[in-house]
C-alpha cells in the first residue's frame, strides 16, 4: 500500500510513487494506492483511516465479510414469536404486538 499526497514536493509522486508502482507491476505484484487529495508530504494519515484498516485486515486474512456470516434462525432471536399485550394507561383498551 502507498498513501502519497498528491502535491507532495518533498517526495514527488512522479519521481517516487510512479517508479515504485512500475517496479511492483513489472514483477507481477499487487499494489493498493490511496492518493491524499490536496495534501503534501504531511500529515502521514487519512482523515478517515477505514481504507487502511480494511487493507491491513484483508492482507492479514482477518477481515470478515459480515454478509457471508449466517444469522441465527428467528426462533433463537430475543423475543421472536412472543406476543406481548400492552394496555394504555387512560383507556381500558388492550393492544397486542408481536415482537
Amino acid at each position: 500500500m502507498s498513501v502519497p499526497g498528491q502535491i507532495d514536493d518533498l517526495v514527488p509522486i512522479d519521481d517516487n510513487t510512479v517508479q515504485f508502482i512500475k517496479g511492483i507491476r513489472e514483477n507481477d505484484g499487487d499494489l493498493t494506492i490511496i492518493y491524499k487529495p490536496e495534501t503534501g508530504h504531511h500529515p502521514h494519515r487519512l482523515s478517515n483511516p477505514t481504507p487502511i484498516v480494511n487493507f491491513v485486515l484483508k492482507v492479514t486474512s482477518q477481515k470478515v465479510n459480515f454478509a457471508t456470516v449466517p444469522a441465527p434462525p428467528a426462533e433463537y432471536r430475543l423475543g421472536a414469536g412472543v406476543e406481548r399485550r400492552f394496555r394504555l394507561m387512560d383507556s381500558g383498551t388492550s393492544y397486542r404486538f408481536a415482537l
